[in-house]
């Protein structure tokens, strides 16, 4: 009889110990901005007049994020609403009042929609309310907007993005004619415009794609060619002349206008140009070494600048790395081509 007190004891020991274990781990509603949940997060609202969106934010420690989290999801139900399905940045200036403790605050949503034009709509925040846990809060906002102004803008994005598209390949076909006889500066500028613009909206991202192979194929087709090579280089500064041409595999023509960005492996050496680092209408660029330190071979590195791609960093930052390293260019022709030019002897002036 004792052997088994001590056997139920154990069991219900067991049982009610590890159960309180799991109570106090699980999240517990501290306070809530209302006695009970609004009926509008669960049971959508309708109305003629007007569109509802619930934003739920993410749960946070800090009221002011989990409201803006909140406020940012609700921004984005609206915009997917109406069929914004792009790179869309949502900026929301908020006028705000604290009253009894109980927020009323409208919001003028500035929706910068790349390309589209600004939209700009005041959508009122109908409803709030929160619940506060042990470990975090969860914000809930109700926001409306006209559906007058919803109807319009989808049918003014339709047309929008129909007239981005038609921009866009024309761009590109334009492109593929100047890279075909040659003008590969001005094909590439035509391209990235073309990739910029058909960026701007989900619809098009196969002309996006386009542009983006187009992009790869020009550039893995510049050529760099060292034709002259310094023979003497000197302590006081300045050395026999170098040049570098810039020719396209497509068809052997020399690249004009192209900027060159050039560095010295170990800064060994300070690489100068009087005639700039832009190739001429030969493709060439003219350079000279200065401030030499003594070393028995010298590795000079050019490449394309990279300044005409850095608006890609902020749209598609995997393409601007995949340009920068080289990843998708035949032949490696990014990666700086090295050109080893070896010192004969330093001369005395």
């Amino acid at each position: 009889m004792k052997e088994c007190f001590f056997v139920v004891l154990f069991f219900f020991t067991l049982f009610f110990g590890c159960g309180k274990v799991k109570a106090d781990r699980s999240p517990r509603l501290i306070k809530a901005s209302s006695k009970v949940q609004p009926e509008w997060i669960l049971k959508k609202r309708k109305a003629d007049e007007n569109y509802y969106f619930v934003g739920i934010g993410q749960k946070s420690s800090d009221f002011q994020k989990a409201r803006k989290s909140a406020i940012d999801d609700g921004v984005s139900r609206v915009v997917e609403y109406i069929g914004f399905r792009a790179t869309t940045h949502f900026k929301s200036v908020k006028e705000r009042k604290d009253v009894n403790e109980v927020e009323s605050f409208k919001e003028e949503i500035i929706q910068s929609i790349e390309g589209r034009s600004s939209a700009r709509v005041v959508s009122e925040i109908e409803d709030s309310y929160y619940e506060e846990y042990t470990d975090g809060i969860v914000f809930y906002l109700l926001i409306k907007s006209p559906v007058k102004w919803v109807e319009n803008e989808r049918k003014r994005l339709k047309r929008l993005v129909e007239e981005q598209r038609e921009q866009a390949m024309s761009l590109i076909a334009e492109s593929r004619k100047l890279f075909e006889k040659g003008e590969v500066v001005s094909s590439l500028n035509n391209v990235l415009l073309a990739l910029e613009i058909s960026e701007r909206a989900e619809e098009n991202s196969d002309v996006y794609s386009e542009s983006k192979d187009l992009i790869l194929l020009i550039l893995s087709s510049l050529r760099f060619s060292l034709l002259s090579k310094a023979e003497a280089f000197y302590k006081e500064g300045g050395s026999d002349e170098i040049v570098l041409q810039v020719t396209t595999t497509k068809n052997s023509i020399p690249i004009k206008g192209l900027m060159i960005e050039t560095s010295v492996k170990d800064n060994l050496a300070l690489l100068t140009t009087k005639s700039g680092f832009q190739t001429d209408a030969a493709g060439k660029v003219f350079f000279t070494v200065d401030s030499l330190k003594e070393t028995e071979e010298l590795n000079l590195f050019f490449s394309f600048s990279m300044k005409r791609f850095e608006a890609i960093k902020e749209y598609d930052v995997d393409f601007y790395e995949n340009i920068k390293k080289g990843k998708e260019i035949k032949f490696n022709l990014f990666n700086k081509f090295e050109l080893n030019m070896r010192l004969i002897r330093l001369k005395e002036l």
